[in-house]
């Protein structure tokens, strides 16, 4: 009898807890891991996901003449889960990095420019970016 209590106790406190910790996923997420990959993303690596895509990088428009300098976003395209290439992402404001090969410095600003245009995308650097992004943790648990 009172392992049964304990159980139902127990069973009674974590099920709560996970319908509340209820998070919204990207939809970028899914299309780079899959539905099925989803479940096994911890809900600090989803929130760490979300923010990333919308607060890691900023768009640009440069001259002309530095085009051709700055490496395309197409050649950084990678294979998704099931080997086959992603598609590449033609609206510049509504990209999904998770798809590229981005290499960002820690120190840095990193920038890859859109095919055909001459928008780039300027990735923040490692640093800054951590700095934003514990900032904007702090804001969250201070809300």
């Amino acid at each position: 009898m009172k392992t049964i209590l304990t159980i139902t106790l127990f069973l009674s406190l974590t099920y709560p807890l996970k319908t509340i910790a209820q998070i919204t996923v990207d939809s970028r997420i899914i299309e780079f891991y899959g539905e099925k990959e989803i479940d096994n993303l911890s809900e600090n690596r989803i929130n760490y996901l979300n923010y990333y895509l919308d607060n890691s990088y900023e768009i640009k428009e440069i001259t002309e003449e530095n085009n051709e300098k700055i490496e395309l976003l197409s050649d950084l395209l990678l294979d998704s889960k099931n080997n086959n290439k992603f598609i590449l992402d033609t609206d510049v404001n509504n990209i999904n990095i998770l798809k590229y090969n981005i290499r960002r410095d820690n120190k840095l600003r990193t920038a890859y420019r859109f095919d055909n245009t001459n928008k780039v995308l300027v990735f923040y650097s490692n640093e800054e970016f951590t700095n934003n992004f514990n900032s904007h943790l702090k804001n969250i648990k201070n809300d």
